[in-house]
């Protein structure tokens, strides 16, 4: 396969639209998060997103998301490295954008209350964070929720998973705050849940039209 050949597979001119969407709304998600270091309100940002810009991208938004839909299937994996790629370049300008209030929120945790928080809270709590967000959208994905309800679904998935867990829930935001677990363990979890929702999924019916 010559240069041309792989660049064309990775950077088509429709994958290269969407990754420039998933730029800008990881941007978006990313700038509420350090702007705002609350949980509902970047629940809400990913709620406005998956409606805005999720005929355009789908919304993931997030590299673990993306990973897990490439993982089982629902997702290219050639498409995958070019969102991933654009997603992280979204967080990045997002924390630039929201650099000069970052000196007063935790770019580490996006709980409204981080001292209830174990020492552990890290590692657990971005792999199992996840798991509620991704559930969701796996649910939105399978056909099992109705289109009119997917940013609710999604969106609710996520808020809770942040304000349970206090985890950013995001590697793409966990690596621009030099976070280890927030940059590795969402991508694990986002792994297992899409898995897990595959098996939990396969004998529910969508709903009729």
């Amino acid at each position: 396969m010559n240069t041309n050949a792989i660049v064309s597979r990775f950077l088509d001119r429709t994958t290269l639209s969407a990754a420039l969407t998933e730029l800008l709304g990881t941007f978006l998600l990313a700038f509420v998060a350090f702007q705002t270091g609350n949980a509902f309100a970047v629940g809400l940002t990913l709620l406005v997103l998956v409606y805005t810009i999720g005929d355009k991208s789908g919304a993931h938004v997030n590299p673990a998301v993306t990973t897990g839909l490439m993982f089982v299937g629902r997702f290219p994996f050639a498409s995958g490295i070019v969102y991933i790629v654009f997603q992280v370049l979204g967080a990045l300008l997002g924390r630039l954008a929201a650099w000069p209030v970052e000196d007063q929120l935790s770019p580490f945790v996006l709980a409204t209350d981080t001292a209830s928080i174990p020492p552990d809270g890290g590692f657990l709590g971005e792999f199992l964070g996840v798991v509620f967000l991704m559930f969701a959208v796996m649910a939105v994905v399978s056909g099992r929720v109705e289109r009119s309800v997917s940013g609710f679904v999604i969106g609710i998935g996520f808020t809770v998973g942040l304000a349970a867990t206090g985890g950013i829930l995001n590697p793409a935001i966990g690596l621009v705050s030099l976070s280890l677990f927030g940059t590795i363990m969402p991508f694990l979890g986002a792994v297992v849940a899409a898995y897990l929702a595959v098996f939990a999924l396969r004998n529910v019916r969508p709903p009729q039209s």
